[in-house]
């Protein structure tokens, strides 16, 4: 019995029986497939390495995934990220109520802030077990020439959203001040936790590190998986216009970021304006980079000058 030929899709990875006759799109991507049969493809595929490789090539040069997002890719990452972190955080927040009021402890607060890291490491190892290209999360060639680029940027960025920052404060002092809405004036929370850190340099510096290091992960599934998923997948819609294209990615990734740190931040409305700014600001860096590596300093850079200023 012959075999029927295959095609392999250069979109998504996908391989295509041609029992039916010729196909010239993929039915799960839409990518329009090349005319080669079986043989060619086996032949056209990478082996992988033997022996040692350079951090380089393992980060570029994985087989068995192409570092093109499809978009059920993106939603998968996303809602299980998004119901894990929810998870793990609203157990962490319930634990520190005390007679309906929430009571600042330091371990529990640290496992509240330690839950955000699973927003950085569940697209890593998506990629790890999917065997998939690192590549796929906006990392680019590992130049020197690059590296100081993304880091000019990516330093001029992070003052960026130290102003953006200060800004959302003064928004929210003002509308306390006209209003008078308790959610935006001081708690016995933040009194008792600005005290805590007051009181001892490691403390300022372990809250420091477990606050910010998930904030910086964090842009491999905003900027890394979402936004960067997007722009691909509308890339290969039949909208004719490219920039109606550009802009419904965008629009479609920032408003799922900023759902996301609304579900993760457990609700709190006085974060959404400052979600909404840093969103479409980094989201802006990140085209024009079009390496994660430069959103990530401007993070960095962020938590650095706020933990000079605690």
């Amino acid at each position: 019995m012959v075999e029927p030929k295959t095609v392999q899709c250069p979109g998504c990875g996908l391989v295509i029986k041609l029992s039916t006759g010729q196909v010239d799109t993929c039915p799960v991507c839409g990518t329009a497939l090349p005319a080669e049969d079986a043989a060619a493809g086996k032949r056209g595929r990478k082996k992988p390495p033997r022996g040692p490789e350079s951090l380089e090539k393992f980060l570029s040069n994985r087989t068995g995934g192409d570092e093109a997002w499809v978009s059920r890719e993106v939603l998968l990452v996303f809602f299980y990220t998004i119901f894990i972190t929810f998870i793990l955080r609203y157990f962490a927040y319930s634990a520190m109520i005390s007679n309906g009021e929430i009571k600042f402890n330091p371990l529990l607060f640290a496992l509240f802030n330690l839950a955000a890291l699973t927003t950085g490491l569940f697209p890593i190892l998506y990629i790890l077990v999917s065997r998939m290209s690192f590549t796929k999360l906006g990392l680019r060639h590992w130049s020197a020439q690059t590296l100081v680029v993304i880091s000019i940027v990516g330093i001029g960025a992070g003052f960026g959203l130290v102003f953006i920052d200060m800004l959302n404060q003064d928004i929210n002092n003002a509308i306390y001040a006209a209003t008078g809405w308790a959610i935006l004036g001081p708690s016995q929370f933040n009194i008792d936790y600005d005290a805590f850190l007051q009181g001892s340099i490691l403390a300022r510096v372990g809250f420091g590190l477990m606050s910010g290091f998930p904030v910086v992960l964090a842009e491999l599934l905003a900027r890394g998986t979402v936004l960067n998923g997007f722009m691909q997948h509308f890339g290969k819609t039949r909208i004719k216009n490219s920039r109606s294209r550009q802009l419904s990615a965008f629009f479609v990734a920032i408003g799922l970021n900023v759902l996301y740190d609304f579900v993760v931040s457990l609700f709190d409305p006085t974060g959404l304006l400052e979600s909404v700014m840093v969103n479409i600001f980094l989201g802006c860096v990140f085209l024009i980079v079009k390496d994660i590596r430069a959103v990530m300093i401007a993070q960095a850079v962020l938590v650095f000058m706020s933990f000079l200023f605690l």
